[in-house]
């Protein structure tokens, strides 16, 4: 593997990681070891183009077209890269191509430095052909296995980047400080599956107004069991955002998600209480600030009686720098 591709790659994945200013490329800036940040936006690169790429092909035809088709050969290509890099080599994912061979070579690199559990890959890509093959979830539980690999899959891979820590026996052989491993007892798949949770349920309810938007053969989210419960269908919401205002029986519907995700908040503050005392000041400083930008949103939500119609719940780039001041200095004060 070329030392040029990968830093090529690595440069490449920095670009797709920060192109849409997401919560994640902001709080990874704050990472002191370079390795960690570009295992990130190599790992997140794949991912947002692999998501961005069926989110497209969703909103613009239905089940079974044969753009869907296509696009479930490219999510095929994707895994298989993947896969690849597990076994120590570089492949093409996606559309083939120089740019394609660069990310994945960077993928490599952040593999091999941060060996993540291939399962959790596996669980993303099978979220991704569900995206493919159904719209929408009957059931809550329908959307909370979804979850598994939408939204806690990426989740535990962020976790495992905050938690490893290099080989100690590697850097004692003087190899440059080696791969990361897990410190024994730390086990980040409980709280992955809660955090998971928690921001999943958050994006769905702050981005509502976006999804709805994009059309009746679009991004939809929420259980057609929890419409059908306070008397709701597809259309009452299509009318309300047109509104510019929920009506109450929309604000309980969301209030009784914005429920589910508070519970999954403190499950998740409860399994965080032992792996703080384990992390890099810098590591615990990141994931207090992920946690810190996703409470505030869901207190937003709170605040506005999950009307999100009206846009005040959003964060603007001087609110997350807000929050990530308030957030040093609790961590200075608490240290």
């Amino acid at each position: 593997m070329e030392k040029g591709n990968v830093r090529d790659g690595y440069a490449l994945a920095e670009s797709i990681a920060r192109r849409d200013h997401n919560n994640l490329f902001m709080t990874s800036r704050f990472f002191r070891d370079r390795r960690r940040y570009d295992a990130f936006c190599a790992f997140y690169a794949v991912m947002r183009l692999v998501d961005d790429r069926v989110d497209e092909v969703v909103v613009e035809a239905g089940p079974g077209s044969p753009e869907r088709a296509v696009v479930e050969k490219e999510l095929d290509a994707w895994s298989e890269a993947v896969r690849a890099a597990y076994l120590g080599r570089t492949a093409t994912g996606g559309r083939d191509g120089p740019s394609s061979r660069e990310l994945m070579a960077a993928f490599l690199d952040a593999r091999r430095q941060f060996p993540v559990p291939l399962g959790l890959w596996e669980s993303f890509f099978s979220a991704m052909r569900r995206d493919l093959a159904v719209d929408g979830f009957e059931t809550f539980d329908d959307f909370l296995n979804y979850t598994e690999g939408a939204s806690v899959a990426p989740t535990t891979i962020y976790l495992f980047l905050l938690c490893a820590q290099p080989d100690e026996r590697a850097a004692v052989s003087g190899s440059g400080g080696g791969p990361f491993r897990l410190p024994t007892g730390v086990d980040v798949a409980p709280c992955g599956r809660e955090l998971g949770r928690f921001a999943y349920l958050v994006h769905v309810l702050r981005d509502l107004p976006r999804d709805l938007g994009t059309g009746e053969e679009g991004l939809w989210y929420l259980a057609d069991e929890d419409l059908a419960a306070f008397g709701l269908s597809r259309m009452d919401l299509q009318a309300d955002l047109a509104a510019g205002q929920a009506r109450p029986s929309v604000r309980r519907m969301l209030a009784a998600i914005g429920k589910r995700a508070r519970r999954s908040l403190d499950a998740s503050e409860r399994l965080l209480e032992p792996i703080f005392p384990r992390l890099t000041p810098d590591c615990a400083y990141v994931l207090r600030l992920i946690v810190n930008i996703y409470r505030e949103l869901l207190e937003r939500l709170e605040a506005a009686t999950f009307d999100p119609f009206g846009g005040v719940h959003l964060l603007t780039s001087r609110d997350r720098e807000r929050i990530a001041v308030q957030t040093a200095r609790e961590a200075c004060y608490s240290g």
